[in-house]
């Protein structure tokens, strides 16, 4: 079990390391923590957010946090970003903690400059150049509790305090404002006090960090998540933008799955027996993944995707599908992007079905198969009459449509979800041709000629 944390300018790394091991890293941006999941931590690891940039470049996104929970990664938060992302995501599964935290979950603060600092560079530690405003905040409502300013000098220095731009707000500026108004001595000597004492923002990162240390080093999964994660157009830009990174990321790491996932992808592009099937299978996933005209897949398109990939894949049971999906590398959030993209490429092959007769006769001949299609039609042709998809009826050949279906799938596999929906899948506009063709090409390779009296038992 691995703990990942995001830190920056509210507390210094050697405070952190002093009071948890774990692997720190830059505040938090946008793309940083789908990569990480992509690379490095898995299911039962932690990530804690504390510190994120938001101005320079763009915030962690709420579906990445969804993304890592989603997979097995406890999440938590407090401080700075964390606090807010956890605020906004606890009911989702992201856990917060502070005082920080609650102030946001419970409404007492809202905008985002609240926990915003000026800092140093990376060489520097990310050393805070000014004082974030809940830190402010939060120190003038104890002087307030102690009776050390009144109401009105509270709303006073708060106001003030608020109105300044984030870079430049902090303690000095405060007191000296407090120094200008004509504040007491009292006031004076309570705010000099207060701007020497560790900030909000400082006892909740350390706060985190203590409670991470307690939990030690077992598995720290959430539960199953009660949402799924809907891969909008949004997310699949945002996960093709991340690509390059994810690579580099995953060599830099050593010999990782993703390095040998990217060994294993330019070995079937140049020596798979299989290539061509794959490379047309990869281009319509990609189509499929990057339309805009395909609407979400529901659950029923799910399930149904289920069985397609079973049926591919010889499953024939969860014990098989789950020691199949093991062997693929298939993560959970792996999986059901798997779905996701087969459904989406089932919805546009229906979409299309309508006119893809003249492409499939070209893939008919391109392939070398059109001769054999050809005379399999002019067999059953010669053997039936011309007029066998208007006469042929598997009655009259005591044939049993359950029968039917067993020989078929015998073949051509499942019928899947069921044979009516398996045919419209197909291009059938309804169950009675798809059968007629199956009944045509069954008497064919049975060597049957003479119909005979009917015991069908209609199944199909």
């Amino acid at each position: 079990m691995a703990t990942f944390v995001y830190l920056g300018p509210s507390l210094p790394r050697g405070e952190a390391e002093a009071i948890l091991p774990a692997v720190y890293l830059d505040p938090i941006a946008m793309g940083d923590l789908y990569t990480l999941v992509r690379t490095r931590a898995r299911r039962g690891d932690r990530v804690a957010i504390v510190d994120g940039f938001f101005e320079q470049v763009p915030a962690v996104w709420h579906k990445e946090i969804l993304y890592a929970i989603e997979s097995g990664i406890a999440v938590y938060g407090a401080s700075s970003m964390g606090a807010l992302r956890a605020a906004e995501l606890h009911g989702f599964g992201m856990r917060g903690l502070g005082q920080v935290f609650e102030a946001y979950r419970d409404g007492a603060i809202e905008d985002d400059d609240e926990v915003a600092v000026a800092h140093a560079t990376q060489e520097d530690g990310y050393r805070s150049l000014s004082t974030a405003m809940v830190s402010i905040r939060f120190g003038l409502d104890r002087m307030r509790q102690a009776g050390q300013i009144t109401a009105e000098q509270h709303g006073l220095l708060c106001a003030y305090a608020k109105a300044q731009h984030y870079n430049v707000r902090s303690w000095a500026d405060t007191y000296a404002y407090a120094l200008g108004i004509g504040l007491d001595e009292q006031v004076l000597a309570a705010l000099r006090e207060l701007a020497g004492e560790p900030d909000a923002k400082a006892q909740d990162a350390a706060a985190l960090l203590r409670h991470l240390a307690t939990l030690g080093d077992a598995a720290d999964e959430p539960p199953a998540p009660e949402f799924v994660l809907e891969q909008t157009g949004l997310w699949r830009d945002l996960a093709q933008s991340q690509e390059a990174r994810v690579a580099g990321e995953s060599l830099k790491a050593g010999w990782s799955s993703a390095a040998i996932d990217a060994e294993a992808v330019e070995h079937a592009r140049a020596a798979s027996p299989a290539r061509d099937a794959l490379l047309r299978e990869a281009l319509l996933m990609k189509i499929a993944r990057e339309s805009r005209s395909a609407s979400p897949p529901g659950p029923q398109d799910m399930k149904a995707a289920v069985f397609r990939i079973a049926a591919r894949n010889g499953l024939r049971s969860t014990a098989d599908l789950r020691a199949w999906r093991d062997g693929q590398g298939l993560s959970d959030a792996d999986w059901l992007s798997l779905l996701e993209m087969d459904a989406r490429v089932q919805q546009l092959s229906l979409q299309a079905l309508a006119g893809v007769d003249a492409y499939l006769l070209a893939a008919l001949k391109a392939s070398g198969r059109y001769a054999d299609a050809v005379a399999d039609v002019a067999a059953i042709r010669e053997r039936y009459g011309d007029a066998w998809l208007k006469q042929l009826s598997a009655e009259d050949f005591n044939i049993g449509y359950a029968d039917l279906q067993r020989w078929y799938e015998q073949h051509y596999g499942p019928m899947l979800p069921d044979p009516e929906a398996y045919a419209q899948s197909l291009g059938f506009q309804n169950l009675s041709g798809f059968v007629t063709h199956i009944l045509g090409r069954y008497l064919l390779a049975q060597g049957i000629e003479e119909p005979a009296a009917p015991t069908g038992e209609p199944a199909l």
